[in-house]
């Protein structure tokens, strides 16, 4: 388990069948009307921890907004149909709220294999 003491957001990426995924890049991306939030992170502020052997991850974050959390396999470009995808859907919004000096715990994501759709 990561043991990290500062302001962050925590949580466990597991797939479909619940087992834990390690090597997945956690990405925190700050949405707003000017700060789009894109899987891609081509836009906005993003803030990125990675899971460990157990699904565990962190990010550290030193600012305040909300923020949309997506977990992937690899960084930079759309997701492809062999790439591993999810975001967090705790809540109806789909995103975390965070406030200067918090440790949010519990923001749990599933992954899948992504999938698009191929022009004819």
């Amino acid at each position: 388990m990561l043991e990290k003491n500062e302001p962050g957001i925590k949580g466990k990426v597991t797939n479909g069948d619940g087992k834990p995924v390690e090597h997945i890049y956690v990405i925190a991306f700050k949405s707003g009307k000017n700060n789009a939030a894109t899987p891609n992170g081509s836009a906005g502020d993003k803030y990125i921890g990675i899971t460990d052997t157990e699904g565990n991850y962190f990010i550290p974050l030193d600012s305040e907004g909300d923020f949309r959390i997506v977990a992937r396999d690899s960084l930079g470009g759309s997701p492809d149909e062999r790439s591993m995808f999810g975001t967090y859907s705790g809540n109806p919004i789909q995103t975390i709220s965070f406030k200067r000096g918090q440790i949010i715990e519990g923001v749990n994501i599933v992954i899948t294999q992504a999938t698009s759709k191929k022009k004819q």
